[in-house]
């Protein structure tokens, strides 16, 4: 067996260092709003808030107690999580939902997600799932898979122009 042999290496771990890094509990994770915005989002108790930086204003935007990893789209109109939609304390916590930046239009996009980003350049989610490579419009009304599930997919990194998706793969293909 050959060993996939993974794109861009290096931009993963500078577009990891960029959306605030690890695959964490997201307890004490926080992303701020694309420049301009002065907002930032955060994890409380498990819950979504965000924060306006000029006022101080907290607005909690979930009540669920089930989510962590907040990242905002490029143009700040929405907000990705992932939730925890079960007790089990083992389990992955991978269901990822996308909502507008007021909390409104939440809708989950897929299930057993790895890891997720958002395109530079426009409201996309390139997300790992169960080994391959998913895309999917904020919205939700269009989800593609471009990388099938036998290749290993851990994470995904758009180019600066998000035209191109690199990929970094964990285990053998044969």
């Amino acid at each position: 067996p050959r060993v996939l042999v993974v794109l861009v290496a290096a931009l993963l771990v500078v577009a990891a260092a960029a959306c605030g890094g690890g695959e964490g509990s997201g307890a004490s994770t926080a992303t701020s709003a694309p420049a301009g915005l002065g907002k930032v989002a955060f994890v409380r108790e498990g819950d979504i808030w965000v924060v306006d930086l000029d006022s101080g204003h907290e607005r909690r935007l979930t009540t669920d107690g089930k989510n962590q990893r907040p990242r905002w789209s490029s143009d700040g109109r929405w907000l990705a999580v992932t939730k925890c939609e079960t007790a089990d304390p083992t389990s992955t916590c991978g269901s990822l939902w996308v909502m507008r930046a007021d909390g409104s239009e939440a809708h989950r996009v897929d299930e057993g997600v790895f890891s997720y980003e958002w395109s530079p350049t426009e409201g996309r989610l390139a997300y790992a799932e169960e080994g391959g490579l998913w895309v999917a419009d904020a919205e939700g009304s269009h989800r593609e898979q471009i990388v099938p599930g036998d290749y290993g997919v851990l994470r995904a990194a758009w180019a600066p122009d998000g035209r191109q998706i690199g990929r970094a793969a964990g285990r053998e293909r044969g």
